[in-house]
């Protein structure tokens, strides 16, 4: 499990350096196995894309039809791809101490997918109290 893991987030560090050299197809297929793989058995409470988010829809049909898999078929299946579109990839070769790159914080989120929780703003809180003040219903 361990060199499993290991060579999935090496593959997974080098798609992300190499994303201009893959097909569209690809990414959206590598991204269903990606997100089953590090998110595993949140498939059921992600919320579906809207009806014109058509990138959106692409990537919940991929994490769809890879949420079949378990956690280590999925690492096993995107190595796979990756291998096909990646012939000089020697994954076989990851350093043994190797662990995945920090991502850039200040980098553009991929997925949105995963439900966020909504705090109150000062603006519910305001509006709630002049709501109390003046007896309005709230909205």
């Amino acid at each position: 499990m361990e060199i499993l893991k290991r060579q999935f987030e090496f593959a997974a560090d080098h798609v992300q350096s190499n994303v201009a050299n893959l097909a569209q197809d690809v990414l959206i297929e590598l991204y269903g196995y990606y997100k089953q793989a590090t998110c595993f058995g949140e498939f059921a409470d992600a919320p579906k894309p809207g009806f014109l988010d058509f990138k959106g829809k692409k990537k919940y049909a991929s994490w769809e039809k890879a949420s079949v898999c378990n956690k280590e078929d999925s690492m096993e299946r995107y190595i796979g791809i990756v291998k096909e579109n990646f012939a000089d990839l020697k994954l076989e070769k990851a350093p043994e101490n190797y662990q995945k790159r920090p991502s850039n914080i200040m980098a553009k989120r991929v997925s949105r997918m995963a439900p966020v929780e909504q705090q109150n703003s000062e603006n519910d809180e305001l509006s709630e109290i002049l709501g109390k003040r003046l007896n309005l219903a709230p909205v």
